[in-house]
């Protein structure tokens, strides 16, 4: 059986998508989550796809990429990332852009390039974004890259509070219930081999 392997670039036509490099990357994406980076690094190995959505293989950490306006060598201006929450639940997909350069069409321009590797490449066939009901910007990027809602999730963070939000999917995800999610993912039960990138 050959093994997935993630494009460690990818490009559009304004940006070039980096392979996130953990924990190199740690800091940069902690600064805009806006979280402590050890809390966040404890935190980013337990959000990974499962083995089961990968041919048997588990990915060595978090999955994502950095986005660099033009070349690798510009000025990074945000994230996308895909990570599987729980067993049997699909992978989901998720956006961050720094402040000064939001609404300008770099989310959706990613996540588009992101969410075609990740279908056609990889073979994903369940993809969902979660956010917010207040959300309005990232529930526009959903709808944007061909996403439809497809009912609610209940969210649970760290703290133990929980709330509803709405969860989207592309054409062949299932309809959402009203599950319970953890913010942060829980981890496989068992050991497997990693996945070559």
């Amino acid at each position: 059986m050959s093994q997935p392997k993630f494009a460690p670039f990818l490009y559009t036509a304004r940006l070039t998508l980096r392979l996130y490099k953990y924990p190199e990357d740690v800091p940069f994406t902690a600064e805009l989550a806006g979280m402590p980076e050890e809390k966040l690094s404890s935190l980013l190995s337990r959000n990974i796809l499962h083995r089961s959505l990968l041919k048997g293989y588990k990915a060595p950490g978090p999955v994502g990429y950095i986005i660099y306006l033009g070349s690798a060598t510009g000025p990074k201006v945000g994230l996308i990332s895909i990570a599987q929450r729980k067993d049997g639940f699909p992978p989901d997909l998720g956006w961050a852009v720094v402040p000064d350069q939001r609404r300008k069409g770099f989310a959706t321009e990613a996540a588009t390039e992101c969410l075609r590797f990740w279908q056609e490449e990889l073979g994903l066939q369940e993809i969902c974004a979660l956010m917010s009901k207040e959300n309005v910007a990232s529930q526009g990027i959903a709808e944007r890259i061909g996403l439809v809602k497809k009912g609610t999730i209940r969210l649970e963070v760290p703290s133990g509070s929980s709330e509803e939000i709405f969860a989207y999917g592309n054409k062949t995800a299932r309809e959402f219930k009203g599950e319970l999610i953890k913010y942060f993912g829980e981890p496989e039960e068992y050991e497997d081999e990693k996945l070559e990138i």
